[in-house]
């Protein structure tokens, strides 16, 4: 008789996540698409790709098995919060370049302003004055003001998971 999967258990699985529309957001590979790795998690540990709920479909499963979970919002990557979305004032703006693919934005700070401006689309992390940092998306640029988003870029958005169970143990 095939191992069902509980939690503790070491897994190996191809998972899918798409929004009401049918376009995906994230995948580890599989059924049409690019194949990249498993991935691997341990069955009742937080980890970021896979939402509590998706983990507590996969309990019971055997390998081969599939099954499709609908994940509201708030149950994945939370509601959206419009208070998150802010101007700043380019003047208030510090901009540090690293060698990292991001970038981090210091307000009020004495540190020197690197060469480029960001644009709209690009992510960053910002570091706040208290010395908390948020990531964000930039979302607008005017020539006095950048706007930034502060909300995962699917909050407040339904997800559907495709999730495959390859192997436990």
């Amino acid at each position: 008789m095939a191992k069902k999967a509980k939690v503790g258990d070491k897994l190996q699985v191809h998972y899918t996540g798409k929004l009401d529309d049918g376009s995906v957001v994230e995948t580890s590979g599989g059924k049409g698409y690019t194949v990249f790795a498993p991935f691997e998690l341990v069955l009742g540990q937080e980890c970021d790709e896979l939402p509590p709920k998706v983990q507590k479909a996969l309990v019971g499963m055997k390998p081969g098995q599939s099954t499709e979970i609908k994940v509201a919002c708030e149950e994945a990557f939370g509601p959206r919060f419009e208070e998150w979305v802010f101007t700043v004032n380019r003047a208030d703006l510090i901009i540090e370049e690293e060698v990292l693919p991001e970038w981090r934005y210091h307000f009020h700070s004495k540190k020197s302003v690197g060469p480029t401006d960001p644009k709209p689309g690009d992510r960053m992390e910002l570091s706040l004055s208290d010395g908390s940092c948020v990531p964000a998306v930039v979302t607008e640029v005017t020539d006095t003001a950048y706007t930034f988003d502060a909300n995962h870029p699917l909050a407040g958005r339904d997800l559907t998971y495709e999730v495959t169970l390859l192997s436990i143990g």
